[in-house]
């Protein structure tokens, strides 16, 4: 996937709903991104801020890179199964836009060093050393944070520029879902079962007890002395 798409929207729940919901009907890309634009109708938005909301959404459920497509169709297929869809639009986000997969990364870190709290200026600061010191960047953080808060990762009042951790409860299918997301978001081609409950990206995932051995796109292998690994699988 590209490097350098850049996110610089804050994306509401209803409308990455409205675009989870567009995305299931599995029609044509441009048959799915007129819906989405009217779905979006009603929306707060000015024309051109509107257009460049539904580019943002489509990106992620409508037409994904090539990587990261099957992540989407298994979110799209499964989605009427899932009582809380707020995971989803966090694992397509991983998987689809680079620059929110690093803000969530740097996110999680923060908090893995024990902040109780993180600051947006602070996220600046960390994301322009990986993205470069640009003003879209810093929009981009401010309209991410926005976004996290909106899925339910970080919470905060409107006009504070400090968010606390906020807890997903997940399933076991979502669990090795999320897995496969990260992986994609990553490049790589496995991650430990331990890894993945600390990895940075899911700091507000509260994990089940157990990830199923075998999930579409996943296989659970056993290296060394009992170290479990997923393996990203490829047909």
């Amino acid at each position: 996937m590209s490097r350098r798409v850049l996110l610089d929207r804050d994306l509401a729940l209803p409308w990455l709903n409205a675009a989870l919901a567009v995305a299931a009907d599995r029609t044509d890309p441009v048959r799915m991104r007129r819906a989405l634009k009217t779905a979006l109708t009603d929306a707060p938005l000015a024309d051109e801020a509107r257009k460049k909301t539904v580019t943002a959404l489509a990106r992620t459920w409508i037409i994904p890179s090539k990587e990261a497509g099957g992540v989407v169709e298994w979110a799209t297929v499964h989605r009427d199964e899932i009582d809380d869809v707020r995971p989803l639009h966090l694992g397509a986000l991983l998987a689809t836009q680079p620059f929110f997969a690093d803000l969530l990364a740097e996110t999680g870190r923060l908090f893995a060093a024990g902040a109780p709290e993180v600051g947006t200026p602070e996220l600046r600061r960390r994301m322009r050393a990986i993205w470069g010191s640009r003003r879209s960047v810093d929009v981009g953080v401010q309209r991410g944070v926005k976004t996290m808060r909106a899925i339910g990762v970080l919470t905060g009042r409107p006009s504070s520029s400090t968010s606390a951790r906020s807890m997903l409860e997940i399933t076991p299918d979502v669990a090795a879902w999320l897995a496969r997301a990260l992986l994609v978001a990553r490049e790589a081609d496995s991650v430990g079962v331990d890894d993945l409950r600390t990895s940075p990206e899911f700091f507000a995932i509260r994990w089940p007890r157990v990830i199923p051995r075998t999930a579409e796109g996943l296989e659970q292998h056993v290296e060394g002395v009992g170290r479990r690994v997923l393996v990203r699988t490829r047909s």
